[in-house]
């Protein structure tokens, strides 16, 4: 899918390329689309248990990415960047610590 095409239709996807030789006889980089993985949870949920949710997934980044290759995909200094949907206020002071919102 072309990177024009996946612009027009915007969040949630975001261009991505399949690396060439990811799949058998497929010796070309490959445009794709693709969804970035979220957290997602109810504004019910309390802004303690948000924080909490949202830090322990970032202290526990290598855990994740020994259990799932998606795992390393994840990084904080882009974690509070283009979210589809409003960020839940406890993740919002987790990211002001860290220092990715103001």
């Amino acid at each position: 899918m072309p990177k024009e095409t996946v612009d027009k239709i915007g969040p949630p996807f975001i261009s991505a390329i399949i690396p060439a030789n990811t799949y058998t006889g497929q010796d070309k980089d490959v445009p794709t689309a693709a969804v970035v993985n979220y957290l997602v949870t109810s504004s019910a949920v309390s802004d303690d248990l948000a924080y909490q949710m949202t830090k322990l997934v970032f202290e526990s980044l290598p855990e994740l990415q020994n259990a799932h290759a998606a795992g390393k995909e994840i990084k904080l200094e882009t974690a509070a960047n283009g979210s589809p949907v409003p960020l839940h206020p406890g993740a919002i002071r987790y990211y002001k610590e860290k220092g990715l919102i103001k």
